[in-house]
């Protein structure tokens, strides 16, 4: 969880964290990252 939350001069959600977390870990983590996409993961997962 730690490395999630890059600690010095790496961006903490991008392609390469998207590709190495799981689907819905994924999706959950840029919920709370990126309060803009919430309602966009929420319509995904419900499709």
């Amino acid at each position: 969880m730690r490395s999630m939350w890059a600690p010095s001069g790496v961006e903490p959600i991008g392609p390469c964290v998207s590709t190495e977390i799981p689907g819905p870990v994924s999706k959950r983590l840029r919920a709370e990252m990126d309060p803009i996409h919430v309602v966009v993961v929420l319509r995904q997962s419900a499709a």
